[in-house]
């Protein structure tokens, strides 16, 4: 990051914003573990997306409940999900594990308990990289434990300062599942 620029930007998702061909893979990247009740809700808010070119990859992080069950029944009824499982390591291993094993140029995380309340969430994520020519696209989410809000626009940031400042004020606490890079 110290000569280079990275360019973020932030976008709000509130309206429905077709552009482009948007056939370029997007890799979701759900690490699980113990999530059966929630599984479902986060991978039906994703099939609804208007996106349609998306890899799924669920990493059933050693979970002792159902998730792998549930995760594998959808795998079936939606070939692009795709269920890799791992002994229990953590969420930051089964983030790489599932990152290791993308084929999509862009890359988003969520997490199993995590659900677009849009049903073009993704590709107004899209649209606003491409038509920015941002490297990420942040969207403002709805959170019971965070009062966030994200202003809208493109930020160069040059300086790995900069960077580290702006990312620890403004990205809600470096969490990964509210952007698109």
């Amino acid at each position: 990051i110290d000569n280079d620029v990275c360019s973020i930007v932030f976008t709000k998702l509130i309206i429905n914003e077709k552009r482009g061909n948007m056939t370029e893979l997007i890799s979701i990247i759900i690490p699980c573990y113990n999530a059966s009740k929630t599984l479902a809700r986060t991978l039906n808010s994703i099939r609804e997306q208007d996106y349609k070119n998306l890899e799924i990859i669920i990493v059933n992080d050693g979970s002792s409940d159902n998730t792998l069950e549930v995760a594998t029944k959808y795998s079936t009824i939606d070939s692009r999900i795709r269920v890799i499982t791992q002994d229990n390591a953590g969420v930051s291993v089964a983030r790489n594990n599932g990152l290791h094993n993308a084929n999509g140029s862009l890359i988003m995380f969520l997490d199993a308990d995590d659900n677009y309340t849009t049903p073009y969430a993704i590709t107004n994520m899209y649209n606003r990289l491409k038509l920015t020519g941002a490297d990420m696209c942040v969207c403002n989410f709805t959170h019971p434990c965070f009062e966030t809000y994200l202003d809208e626009g493109v930020y160069d940031l040059t300086k790995k300062d900069q960077f580290l400042t702006y990312y620890q004020d403004f990205f809600t606490y470096g969490m990964p599942w509210n952007k698109l890079t």
